[in-house]
């Protein structure tokens, strides 16, 4: 499981939404502003990247959203959004119907730049700031098991 805490400055956060998007992905907004968007994806043992695909009787339990992928067996991705006292919180859970052979589980993320420039990152163990001038195209790259910005 990949879990994502996204740290909002908000005092009240019930105004936080995460939705799933026709084409598989998550947008997560405060106050009408898009914090950050995700897509679940497995890279194939050929590196095909097999993303959600589009669902529009995803389930809908609580704050968990629920999308398929169209890998053979298929894989069951489930993402619970909750607010929390300093931001909101993203757990990511996928689980196949059988064994599945890949190269990777990916969550790709996409950050506003305006939202999050300067503000501190942690990938597992590793910790940084996100550069204040554009630059490079990414944050961090690898394994991990938990993102927190």
């Amino acid at each position: 499981m990949l879990a994502v805490a996204l740290a909002a400055s908000a005092t009240d956060v019930p105004a936080t939404e995460a939705l799933w998007g026709a084409v598989g992905g998550l947008a997560v907004s405060h106050d009408g502003q898009t914090l950050a968007t995700s897509v679940p994806a497995t890279l194939s043992p050929t590196w095909q990247m097999i993303s959600p695909t589009i669902d529009y009787d995803a389930l809908v339990e609580g704050t968990a959203r629920r999308v398929t992928l169209a890998t053979d067996p298929a894989v069951t991705v489930t993402a619970e959004v909750a607010a929390t006292a300093d931001g909101v919180r993203a757990a990511y859970t996928l689980t196949p119907a059988a064994p599945l052979p890949v190269n990777a589980v990916v969550i790709s993320w996409t950050l506003p730049y305006g939202v999050w420039a300067g503000g501190a990152w942690t990938v597992d163990d590793e910790a940084g700031a996100i550069p204040v001038e554009r630059g490079g195209a990414s944050v961090a790259s690898g394994i991990a098991s938990e993102f927190t910005l």
